[in-house]
């Protein structure tokens, strides 16, 4: 279940607008937005510096749906798409001014700056030296654990040989008591022959 609440709590962000909030204070606070997009649509922040005049443009999130949305966020700010409609709810009750917004600014959020090319074969360096390290390393585990199974097989081999040796070496006990039986018996009688031939 979708809970959409109060409908007139809702306001339409249309294409190639924006919803502009302004704010006094100077201090971080955090925003949160109840989103309701028809379509797949992109969400994009822009703020200007007020010393300098630099435009910040930051990606906020994709949605597709009802969603919510949470930032923290200095000053004044605009809220924009990727050319598709927005509904949108502020949560805390404001409905922030709606303005045209150029439609190609979002299009170069981030510029790849140019890196210094010692710096990147030195990252490269860097990487292929993990890698060998990573490879040298597993490579000594799987000998260490190859040596350990052979050991473990091997005592168990020692350990079995050396039962069956001590038990082929025991003579049965019940073979010697018949033997000594017997002889105890035949001495017995030859030395009653004895005494009563005489």
């Amino acid at each position: 279940m979708q809970r959409i609440l109060s409908i007139y709590d809702w306001q339409l962000l249309k294409p190639e607008t924006a919803f502009v909030v302004k704010s006094d204070l100077e201090h971080q606070r955090t925003v949160r937005l109840r989103v309701n997009a028809p379509e797949t649509t992109a969400i994009y922040l822009q703020q200007v510096d007020k010393t300098d005049g630099t435009v910040l443009d930051v990606f906020l999130a994709r949605v597709e749906g009802q969603d919510e949305i949470q930032f923290d966020v200095f000053g004044d700010y605009k809220i924009f798409t990727s050319g598709t409609e927005l509904w949108f709810d502020t949560l805390d009750g404001t409905r922030p001014d709606v303005e045209p917004v150029d439609a190609t600014s979002f299009t170069n959020i981030v510029e790849r700056q140019a890196r210094n090319p010692e710096l990147e074969i030195m990252e490269l360096r860097m990487r292929q030296n993990a890698e060998a390290r990573e490879a040298l390393l597993l490579a000594a585990f799987k000998e260490e654990m190859a040596l350990m199974r052979g050991s473990i097989e091997a005592d168990r081999a020692n350990t079995a040989g050396a039962s069956g040796s001590v038990q082929s070496q025991t003579p049965p006990a019940s073979s010697g008591d018949g033997q000594s039986g017997g002889e105890a018996g035949t001495s017995s009688g030859d030395a009653g022959g004895g005494e009563s031939n005489a």
